[in-house]
């Protein structure tokens, strides 16, 4: 662990002009306006219903976004983690202060633009030259340490209106009008609205802080960092007994269970120490009582050492005491490891007791319950999972069937166009998860609460990651239903478990079969109905081709044997409707041959035949198209090469299909829930899927009156 307290450190003061990509403010060449307490109090007072458009506030333009310029993702070359020479060189472990959770330095991050490119494009740098808009990109003050996860994924293209940070929202909202002044960027109504209520909020949190002279307290020389969390760049280092003149508290990314770090000023800067580290200093020169706090064990001296032994079957031992953080050894049951002390920190299972560890020259942390002094008895060997066969497995977990008719929605990138989604009578949004091991399930809360906001059921798709299940398939699917079961608790109306788990983009190579997958699906069944039987159990929908032959290879599955496969292993069993996926279709739902290319009599080229041939694979099951879509290059230019089958589909032809398909699929009685694919894209590359968008570049949805019209 990197610690902030280093009594073998040099008391020299050290100042560097390098940068943290950790989020938060960075040290820069050139001076930030400092947003002042008061002055966005009083903001908050007046709100932003006094603004109106080319208004200021806070010294930026008040305006819709305006698009000037097309925007090419090319023209901002944002910098990877292992190229910055930014990063603490000290540095073993990273924090997102997205999410709070940490990473090896060399594990899998990314660096993200706080202020997304394209947003800040349609902000004014659309008028910008070319070498402005590179800055931009890799401007320290927009980036921040990301780990590749769910929020992430959701974060896309939005501002602060529509996406805020599972954590540290008021260093998020701070950073995002730093960024905008320092660029001359303008801002729309419904961000600054976003805006002051966060920052109302952090008011409102540290009403009892008081700003000043502190004293540096902890022993030796401490490290004062860029940004709020442990792996930023130490800007450079105050002594025991040092005056500091204190701006602001902030919360960050946890250390020794303490979320609070000091900001202050410093060449021209802001930075940050932790909480633990200085306090308040009284004009006689007795500081005053500190306000209690956890201080990190990685503090204070490291001498006396208790042996416990691990009690469960294993022990994850952390880089601090919470579970967002980086897992840095994981003991097996009996190991015997060196407890420094008891510390406070994240509550799991309402215990928020962990003991610090000493491993080396680290101290880690492990969940007390998870340690004994006491040795405890053998287990009985773990047993070695196989696929199941029918009458196989556990349970299955018994729940009320999940009724009713057919119903309309549509999968939303950015969830920008809700009032589309009413005008063409949808009732439910299509959100994806992906799910990174470790992810925490209350980090999809405000997808499900933005939904239900906006007047919308809402389905999730989630998804896990190949790369990580590969190694480990049985842990892996162990901790997935179990974060299932933690969405599931949050009350969205309908999870589908996974997505295209026929081909290696999705499900590891050399490990898709429809039993490995039924197998999963049984777990996530009885997690999600455990969790809350109200939520609807979606089948993963298979990808439809048949490149595979006809059958089963390392990398991949035609659909056709892999959903029987699943059928004969009895996933009918778990789940509430069959997820299917039709998004190739050049021709009108109607049709049942005729398709002009290669292979034109496979059932996936045609609505009506995919429609039949998953009807008859699951004749007890209702269907669930969670993705149907049609292409259109229409207003976007050409296609790339891997797409050019849709070259000749118009946008009035996408409408017109897409409003008779859902026709069919209503009178069908089989289908019960029909998303669109997709609502809002924007993304149009080697992957067009903007060009499925019914939302078109010019913002008008021409297949919404027909979807409309449908619905009756």
């Amino acid at each position: 662990m990197d610690p902030d307290s280093s009594p073998g450190l040099k008391p020299a003061l050290i100042p560097t002009r390098r940068f943290a990509y950790n989020g938060g403010p960075f040290v820069a060449a050139r001076e930030h306006a400092v947003i002042r307490y008061f002055a966005i109090l009083l903001l908050a007072l007046i709100g932003a219903g006094a603004l109106q458009a080319q208004d200021r506030w806070l010294g930026l333009v008040v305006t819709p976004e305006a698009r000037c310029a097309p925007f090419n993702p090319a023209d901002y070359p944002v910098p990877a983690v292992p190229d910055s020479p930014s990063i603490d060189d000290e540095a073993r472990t990273l924090c997102s202060l997205y999410t709070n959770q940490c990473r090896g330095a060399n594990q899998d991050l990314l660096l993200d633009p706080v202020i997304p490119l394209a947003e800040a494009h349609d902000s004014g740098l659309c008028a910008a030259d070319g070498e402005t808009r590179s800055a931009f990109a890799a401007d320290p003050l927009n980036l921040a340490v990301a780990v590749p996860g769910t929020l992430l994924e959701q974060k896309r293209d939005l501002d602060a209106a529509d996406w805020l940070p599972a954590r540290n929202r008021c260093w998020y909202a701070e950073t995002v009008v730093r960024v905008r002044q320092a660029y001359g960027l303008s801002i729309d109504l419904p961000e600054v609205d976003a805006l002051i209520e966060v920052l109302t909020r952090c008011i409102v949190e540290n009403a009892r802080f008081r700003p000043g002279e502190y004293v540096v307290t902890g022993s030796g020389a401490v490290n004062v960092r860029a940004c709020p969390a442990i792996g930023c760049t130490i800007v450079t280092r105050f002594v025991e007994g040092q005056l500091l003149e204190v701006t602001g508290q902030l919360t960050g990314v946890p250390l020794g269970g303490e979320p609070r770090w000091l900001k202050l000023r410093h060449a021209e800067s802001e930075v940050y120490l932790h909480s633990s580290l200085a306090e308040p200093y009284l004009p006689d020169g007795t500081p005053t009582a500190p306000v209690p706090v956890q201080a990190s064990v990685a503090d204070t001296a490291r001498t006396t050492t208790t042996m416990y032994v691990v009690a469960s079957r294993f022990a994850n031992a952390r880089n601090c005491p919470d579970t967002n953080c980086a897992i840095a050894n994981s003991f097996p049951r009996g190991a015997e490891v060196a407890v420094l002390q008891r510390v406070t920190g994240q509550a799991v299972n309402g215990i928020a007791d962990w003991q610090a560890l000493q491993h080396g020259d680290e101290v880690l942390y492990v969940h007390a319950p998870l340690l004994s002094r006491n040795r405890p008895a053998p287990l009985a060997p773990t047993p070695v999972p196989v696929p199941p066969q029918q009458g196989q497995g556990p349970a299955r977990v018994s729940a009320p069937a999940i009724g009713g008719g057919f119903e309309l929605g549509g999968q939303a990138l950015g969830f920008t166009s809700p009032q589309h989604m009413h005008a063409a009578r949808m009732t439910w949004v299509k959100r994806q998860v992906r799910y990174h091991r470790g992810d925490n399930p209350a980090d999809v809360q405000w997808v499900i609460g933005q939904a239900h906001g906006a007047g919308f059921r809402v389905l999730l798709s989630i998804v896990g990651e190949p790369g990580q299940m590969a190694p480990d398939p049985a842990g892996y699917t162990r901790d997935f239903v179990s974060f299932l079961a933690g969405v599931a608790a949050l009350g969205p109306n309908a999870i589908e478990v996974w997505n295209e788990q026929n081909i290696d983009r999705e499900w590891p190579n050399g490990q898709i079969n429809p039993q490995a997958y039924t197998a999963m699906l049984r777990d996530a069944w009885n997690a999600i109905k455990g969790a809350n039987a109200n939520v609807m159990v979606i089948s993963g929908a298979p990808a439809p081709t048949g490149f595979f032959g006809g059958g089963c290879h390392a990398s991949g599955c035609d659909d056709l044997p892999f959903i029987r496969g699943m059928a004969a292993a009895g996933a009918a069993s778990y789940m509430d409707c069959v997820g299917v996926h039709y998004n190739e279709g050049i021709l009108p739902p109607d049709a049942r041959s005729g398709d002009p290319r290669g292979n034109s009599g496979h059932y996936t080229r045609y609505y009506s035949r995919m429609f039949e041939v998953y009807a008859a694979a699951f004749p007890g099951k209702p269907l669930c198209f969670t993705e149907l879509g049609y292409l259109s290059s229409e207003g976007y230019g050409p296609l790339p090469g891997g797409f050019a089958w849709a070259a000749n589909v118009s946008v009035a032809d996408q409408a017109a299909w897409l409003g008779r398909a859902v026709t069919l699929a209503r009178s069908s009685g089989r289908v019960r829930l029909f998303i669109v694919w997709n609502v809002d894209a924007t993304r149009y590359d080697s992957d067009p899927q903007a060009g499925f968008a019914i939302v078109r570049p010019d913002g008008t949805c021409p297949a919404c009156g027909h979807l409309a019209a449908a619905m009756g």
